[in-house]
């Protein structure tokens, strides 16, 4: 439907989309953490109230994105330890994980370092195999090989903006600020 639109304003309409999907997700990870109906009202509120939030809503920036992909990657860590069929659960926190940190390198502390820690304690607890590390990891690892091809495409530097092949790109793109 946005596509009819056919306008920047239609770019800024699907930044709107975005953080209500974002908002689901956080209701309904309140409600695995065991958050009553206030508790998920005061939680809406704290998203939608904060300037960061809105800010982005209005500029239409992409960074919220990133958030709601970790919000998800939260969301499936913590199904994870619930049980049931974690393989799914294993594989679609990795997958979020990955995203968001793709979206947002800084997110690799915020949103990758929480999920880990969530994977870890379940498996101390020894609700799912060791095992089931090497799926999180590869579907983790999923996202970053479109980036690396747009990377080599654009750039040639798949690695950028973190590491450069050719030290004159990464000189270039240092003295940007």
């Amino acid at each position: 439907a946005l596509l009819i639109l056919d306008s920047e304003q239609a770019a800024l309409l699907f930044v709107w989309v975005i953080a209500l999907s974002m908002l689901a997700v956080l209701v309904a990870l309140c409600g695995h953490l065991g958050v009553g109906r206030v508790g998920k009202w005061v939680a809406v509120v704290m998203m939608l109230s904060s300037t960061a939030v809105s800010f982005y809503l209005i500029d239409g920036k992409v960074d919220l994105f990133a958030a709601a992909m970790g919000v998800a990657a939260l969301y499936w860590a913590l199904q994870v330890e619930r049980g049931g069929g974690l393989a799914p659960a294993v594989c679609l926190a990795g997958l979020f994980t990955g995203f968001a940190v793709v979206a947002k390198a800084t997110y690799a502390l915020a949103v990758a370092l929480p999920v880990a820690a969530i994977l870890f304690w379940s498996a101390r607890q020894s609700r799912f195999s060791v095992s089931l590390w090497l799926p999180f990891a590869l579907f983790a690892l999923l996202p970053f090989g479109p980036h690396a091809v747009k990377n080599i495409l654009f750039f040639s530097e798949p690695f950028a903006p973190f590491f450069f092949l050719d030290p004159q790109i990464g000189a270039v793109y240092r003295s940007q600020g």
